[in-house]
């Protein structure tokens, strides 16, 4: 899949990593592009085409944010910075149509995490603060990103004790910690 080197991991991470260079969200935007070309040459309705970009956007979603639940590598600041570049051109290039405006909502599990890495962790003391930026991810999905967020060198602060324990309290109060942590790629997005 390309999808996680594209959209996760930066050109500098990629270079040191042995990967290819040219790994960028151009590939996925390509992607889109190719089916969507497709789906129009062979003359699909237009409802049809909306579900095919929803659920290619879809699964782009859980594929970022599952590497993101499984591999706490992934889980700092700089990859919450590469993640919300990749996502900010993927989400402009479906606002460009009518077709497949819509879909950008299907990127929020993705988009919330970057959000969380980059973002001063404190905030998440306030449970409606919490609730009003991360509206799609339940608390067991952001206790499991916090637990794994650590500094790199774009952000050296941590997540402090405090944080982690309210974090693990409020999932613990909703009986969220037997919630799914990851996003099943393969739902049915309906329009």
């Amino acid at each position: 899949s390309i999808v996680v080197p594209c959209m996760v991991e930066s050109k500098e991470a990629s270079n040191t990593m042995g990967s290819p260079q040219s790994r960028s969200p151009a590939q996925v935007i390509t992607l889109f592009s190719e089916i969507m070309q497709t789906a129009s040459e062979v003359k699909l309705a237009q409802a049809v085409r909306q579900q095919i970009v929803a659920q290619l956007a879809h699964c782009v979603n859980a594929g970022v944010f599952n590497a993101l639940v499984t591999k706490p590598e992934l889980c700092t600041c700089t990859s919450g910075m590469q993640i919300r570049l990749s996502m900010g051109q993927l989400e402009d290039w479906l606002a460009r149509d009518s077709i497949s405006f819509t879909a950008r909502k299907k990127l929020a599990h993705a988009r919330e995490a970057a959000n969380l890495f980059v973002m001063d962790k404190r905030i998440l003391k306030d449970e409606e603060a919490t609730k009003s930026a991360f509206s799609a991810l339940n608390p067991a999905q952001i206790a499991r990103l916090v637990d794994s967020f650590h500094p790199d060198n774009l952000s050296k602060a941590g997540v402090d004790a405090a944080t982690l324990a309210e974090v693990k309290k409020r999932m613990q109060k909703t009986g969220s910690g037997d919630a799914t942590v990851q996003v099943d790629p393969h739902a049915w997005q309906g329009s």
